[in-house]
């Protein structure tokens, strides 16, 4: 589980118990976590099982040398009884990866793979509402532009920014007015 994430979730945790749809998506990524959890713990397992069939290989190997390279009676044929009993033991000990694994493997995979679709569908939808956000903004940038150009030409006010009638000598409480100390 990413700390980074989690500390972020822990931080807008009221934002996101508020909206439906993100408690949704922060809940199925805490199970997707849990899942890849099994998966590491499973795939540790599978590892170990590798590291044990490895030393059995190595016997085997080991084994091997000492009966090929060893003293034998003249005539004698060789017949690696301890070499084969090794690699008996390397057949029976079998595949590391089990089907299990391999369950647990796809299982993740396909929640893997729904979470990117459930995250991409998620960013669509946010960024059609910042656009739409966006086109708003600039819709009510124009009608305030319009609203306040004429009213200035029908005389309503001295002070282009907020209308409050002053006189242009400076004594308008509206900030925007002034560019340090300056009429603007």
């Amino acid at each position: 589980m990413n700390q980074e994430v989690v500390k972020i979730i822990l931080q807008t945790k009221r934002d996101i118990w508020k909206n439906k749809e993100l408690s949704d998506l922060v809940d199925d990524y805490f199970e997707n976590s849990l899942l890849t959890l099994d998966f590491c713990t499973s795939l540790d397992a599978c590892l170990k099982r590798a590291g044990h069939i490895e030393s059995i290989i190595n016997v085997a190997l080991r084994k091997f040398q000492e009966e090929h390279y060893g003293v034998s009676e003249e005539g004698s044929v060789k017949n690696y009884t301890r070499t084969l009993e090794e690699l008996r033991n390397f057949k029976t000990a079998g595949d590391p990866f089990t089907s299990e694994f391999f369950k647990v493997f796809n299982s993740v995979y396909a929640q893997q793979l729904l979470m990117l679709e459930r995250l991409q569908a998620k960013k669509r939808k946010l960024d059609r509402k910042l656009r739409k956000l966006k086109a708003w903004r600039k819709v009510s940038n124009d009608i305030r532009s319009g609203f306040c150009i004429s009213f200035d030409m029908l005389g309503g006010g001295g002070c282009r920014h907020c209308s409050t009638g002053c006189d242009g000598s400076g004594s308008c409480s509206c900030r925007a007015t002034r560019i340090n100390g300056q009429m603007a």
